[in-house]
């Protein structure tokens, strides 16, 4: 794991160690690790990715997934070089190890903003792009934030920032017209849904599971406690969707339900009802299209 030494890597490290995961963090030598000194007092295992060679943690340790948390947003006078560093080249480096120790799932921190908006915006878009063709090599999953804030956070952030500011005896803030969109969530769901994409990954990407627990499986029924058997876990079924078998059931009930039925164009009702079967047609069909791999 990248970043965990900032506000959200730290929170989202903390809420892995509690899960039960163990977590390497990858640092520099001189990050200030004041947000995470209680894991690293606890035994989580840390790398100095500027003392030791990038591959060590991928030598020295079963890794299950990849999670880069890393960012440079490009203030306090950082360069171009540096940005692109951050969040081009270490992530590149990063992706590149974990397709070559196979390691099975990549989880890339990305932003909602416009690549044009600042060299920040732009460097994670490139990587975006990369990571996009390494999607056959590995299970890559982007996920794209834009403000998140909460307890701890740095105070160059805008919420802080605005905050802090009306706190102050300041008489006034200057601001832009207001026309902008965007969307602030709180830390806590940010790293909840990492966790759950976590979770997904690695039991999706382990093992088949033993003949047993696929003769259960297959059965005429599912398990009596209705969770999932795979490598010796049971997982409940709600985490993972619904079995093949489910859904095979229902696609060949909806084609029973549909093969007669004439198209909603040429049939007589009225404009609610012809709405109301274009509607549920076009859902249909959205269903059916491949889920890109990132």
């Amino acid at each position: 794991m990248t970043g965990a030494t900032g506000f959200l890597g730290s929170q989202l490290a903390r809420r892995l160690v509690a899960a039960g995961c163990g977590v390497v963090v990858l640092k520099r030598s001189f990050s200030d690790t004041r947000r995470i000194a209680d894991l690293l007092a606890s035994g989580t295992v840390a790398h100095d990715i500027d003392v030791r060679p990038l591959a060590t943690p991928f030598l020295e340790h079963p890794i299950d997934c990849v999670l880069h948390c890393a960012t440079d947003y490009g203030r306090r006078e950082s360069t171009s070089a540096a940005i692109i560093e951050a969040n081009l080249l270490l992530p590149l480096q990063l992706l590149e190890l974990a397709v070559e120790h196979r390691v099975p799932c990549f989880i890339n921190t990305d932003t909602k903003l416009d690549k044009r908006i600042n060299a920040y915006s732009l460097s994670k878009r490139q990587f975006r792009e990369w990571l996009a063709t390494f999607a056959d090599a590995t299970t890559a999953v982007n996920v794209p934030l834009e403000h998140f804030y909460g307890p701890g956070d740095d105070r160059t952030k805008f919420v802080s920032s605005m905050i802090g500011r009306m706190l102050s005896p300041d008489r006034s803030i200057a601001l832009t017209g207001g026309d902008q969109l965007r969307d602030f969530i709180h830390v806590d769901d940010v790293v909840e849904a990492f966790v759950r994409i976590v979770e997904r990954c690695v039991l999706e990407a382990r093992p088949p599971a033993p003949p047993t627990a696929v003769a259960a499986w297959r059965g005429a029924h599912p398990p009596s406690s209705n969770r999932r058997v795979r490598q010796g876990c049971t997982v409940p079924l709600t985490t993972l969707g619904r079995s093949p078998c489910s859904r095979r059931r229902r696609s060949a009930r909806r084609r029973r339900r549909t093969a007669h039925r004439p198209s909603a164009l040429r049939c007589r009702c009225t404009p609610g009802h012809l709405h109301s079967g274009l509607h549920s047609r076009l859902l249909r069909s959205l269903h059916r299209i491949p889920a890109h791999p990132i």
